[in-house]
């Protein structure tokens, strides 16, 4: 399974903590509506129950065809409330547009929640009453079609002022609900949809008033006639919304093949494949995984959402859980809702918290480089348009992603002696200088060097062959290897010298370690063939500022520590501080 910190029991919670508030707001916009619904029942005129189902039927019509996108949905339907609204009153419109939006926008197959589908109807009850509540109690009238007839400089005026409070309170109450996941990615901006929804409100609105006012001359057949232009327009909707889409997509190649072209750094990758991603693929959370060559894992390398600090951390392992499936599998693959599909229900991170996926490898000539995973909270959020979009803008990083792999190896190659894996001399020499750059040794930060040269190795290469004594030097490698500490650096400098800088050490601590490096190397047995033959060093050691505040001057007195460890007969330690005395070289005798 994807292992983030203890599972993905922070992410859920994160996610408890931060929505309560969001839970109680969407509990009082479902509880508003649904009084609101209950008052007005007795006003129905149910009499007119076929008028009303027929209307219903159209509603639904509309909004099953409507255009989703993620902070709302581009419909026709407010042709109809229009209609209603002005055709009969107030409860005849909040009930047919309630039932139509509920059953055309919940249950004809866009995928939400039951839960999700009443906040989405009761935000509409709330939002048209609200609007035209507020306009009645300020020109004491309720607007009708016959008062547009006999009035209509006042009442047009009065029509208008409900339709942008509708406007308003309806963006308003999305808005607020929306506000949680802020944090989140998202593709589009509030402008874009303000200005999608204005355009549905400004075709929808002329319809709705030319339906009522046939209504009394020609009955429900006006309606009829009309809702066919309706989803005409509804459908150039979706063709002007699809358009800006793929111009998005193929903003974001452009975007990407441009930042790539100039020689973006291995590390900046990620973060430029999720950020232009975000203008094709909608979603809440994303992040790019990246194959570790030392023990084939795969690293978080950049992440965005509001999951992202948690994120940042994760590590996956192939073969372990959906994520470490797809990885082994090498194939993209979408999960339409996470908590009925087989292969992420038992999963933990992501999937426990959010519904819809999407999980893309990075494949180059070598196998699997990364893993890019997008989310959404909403389920059914992503089509498999959304998934060849994301594998293609996936295929572009992916050839300058391998590139600087191959380029990034080819650079740590040249860096590191082949039989160690240890840094070689030019490279340890240039990292220790700008060691030295950052951490000033007049600042009072010590800097410990000590220089290591494995004892008669030539006389073991005579005596016991070449290979062994390459056998030893690369047990030394790996013991030196081992040393961990931040800044460090370890390097086989010649031959059969190593050396090792160490920021934040005094002699105290260098000493302990060069005993404890000479320990090991004691009690090693080092070849079964020969059990007798030990791994034996001289070690020279010396500390800025004491023994030079330049790393040059470090250099040379750790050197001269070493040639003296050497000439008092080998297998010892000396400090630069003893070459300083009338005990110079003593300490070498501690072994």
């Amino acid at each position: 399974m994807s292992k983030i910190l203890s599972g993905g029991v922070i992410f859920v919670k994160v996610s408890v903590r931060k929505n309560y508030l969001h839970a109680a707001y969407s509990l009082s916009v479902i509880a508003a509506g649904l009084v609101v619904l209950i008052s007005l029942f007795g006003d129905l005129d149910l009499d007119r129950s076929r008028e009303f189902a027929v209307l219903i039927v159209l509603g639904i019509l509309v909004e099953w065809l409507a255009v989703d996108f993620p902070l709302g949905r581009l419909s026709g339907g407010f042709s109809l409330v229009m209609a209603s609204l002005l055709i009969y009153n107030l409860s005849a419109s909040v009930w047919i547009s309630s039932v139509a939006f509920f059953i055309g926008s919940g249950i004809a197959g866009r995928g939400n929640t039951l839960r999700t589908s009443i906040f989405n109807m009761s935000q509409q009850v709330v939002t048209l009453y609200g609007s035209v509540y507020l306009t009645t109690l300020v020109w004491g009238r309720e607007i009708s079609a016959t008062l547009l007839v006999s009035a209509p400089s006042g009442s047009f005026v009065q029509l208008f002022c409900m339709i942008a409070l509708y406007f308003g309170i309806n963006h308003l109450l999305v808005y607020l609900y929306a506000y949680p996941g802020r944090e989140g990615a998202r593709m589009h901006s509030w402008k874009d949809t303000l200005r999608w929804d204005a355009l549905s409100y400004f075709f929808s609105t002329p319809f709705g008033i030319v339906m009522a006012l046939l209504y009394h001359k020609t009955g429900l057949m006006a309606v009829l006639l009309l809702v066919v232009p309706v989803l005409a327009v509804q459908f150039i909707l979706r063709l002007y919304v699809r358009s800006e889409l793929v111009n998005r997509e193929l903003r974001a190649v452009y975007e990407i093949t441009r930042r790539l072209g100039s020689r973006a750094a291995l590390d900046e990758i990620p973060g430029i494949l999720l950020k232009e991603m975000r203008r094709a693929v909608t979603f809440h959370t994303g992040v790019v995984y990246l194959r570790r060559d030392e023990d084939r894992r795969f690293k978080s390398a950049a992440a965005y959402g509001p999951y992202r600090e948690q994120l940042k951390r994760d590590c996956l392992i192939p073969g372990e859980g959906f994520l470490g499936w797809v990885v082994n599998n090498g194939d993209p693959e979408i999960v339409f809702d996470s908590k009925v599909d087989p292969r992420v229900k038992s999963d933990q991170g992501l999937p426990q918290v959010l519904r819809s996926l999407l999980a893309v490898p990075l494949v180059g000539e070598t196998g699997v480089l990364g893993l890019v995973v997008v989310g959404e909270k909403r389920a059914m959020s992503f089509s498999e348009q959304d998934l060849e979009v994301a594998v293609s803008l996936c295929g572009t990083v992916t050839a300058a992603l391998s590139n600087r792999i191959l380029a990034g190896r080819m650079e740590d190659w040249a860096s590191r002696d082949p039989l160690t894996g240890l840094l070689n001399r030019r490279t340890f020499y240039h990292n220790c200088c700008r060691v030295f750059e950052r951490f000033p040794a007049a600042g009072g930060k010590k800097i410990a060097l000590i220089m290591m040269d494995l004892d008669i190795l030539g006389h073991i290469n005579e005596g016991w062959g070449q290979e062994t004594g390459d056998r030893m030097i690369a047990y030394l490698g790996r013991i030196l290897k081992s040393v961990d500490m931040p800044e460090s650096q370890v390097a086989r400098y010649g031959d059969d010298e190593f050396a090792l800088l160490l920021p934040g050490f005094d002699e105290r601590k260098a000493l302990l370690l060069a005993h404890e490096i000479r320990g090991e190397l004691a009690d090693c047995v080092f070849s079964e063939e020969y059990p007798l033959l030990r791994i034996k060093v001289s070690v020279g050691l010396a500390v800025a500022p004491e023994d030079g505040e330049s790393f040059d001057k470090l250099l040379k007195a750790a050197s001269r520590a070493l040639d003296r460890a050497k000439r008092n007969g080998r297998d010892r330690i000396v400090t630069a501080s003893d070459l300083k005395g009338p005990t110079a070289g003593r300490s070498g005798w501690i072994t």
